[in-house]
């Protein structure tokens, strides 16, 4: 578990399924239902509620765990595009409502 960036190209066929129930298929979680642009995996959340419920781990100090285990080696290898709104790749508290972004 750690944070990686990812594209997602979401099905635009006619009869295709909406962006959310397309990002469940894919064992993903959304963060939001509504045109999502960041999701957890089930893994992800299945391993924050071990923490949470055996380590009393707040989902602010997991979001803190995940930021130290993401490797910052190389960080010149890794693709990022140039074109992102600042703060539309990670919320500040994954559990707390972002008004913008939910």
């Amino acid at each position: 578990s750690s944070i990686h960036i990812m594209p997602i190209r979401f099905c635009q066929c006619p009869d295709a399924r909406t962006q959310d129930e397309q990002m469940f298929e894919m064992g993903m979680f959304p963060a939001s239902f509504a045109r999502p642009k960041m999701a957890f995996t089930f893994a992800l959340l299945n391993d924050f509620i071990l923490d949470n419920l055996e380590c009393g781990t707040s989902a602010m100090n997991y979001y803190s765990k995940l930021r130290r285990i993401t490797s910052s080696m190389f960080p010149h290898l890794v693709m990022v595009s140039t074109n992102l709104v600042l703060g539309e790749l990670a919320l500040f508290c994954p559990a707390c409502p972002q008004p913008s972004m939910s």
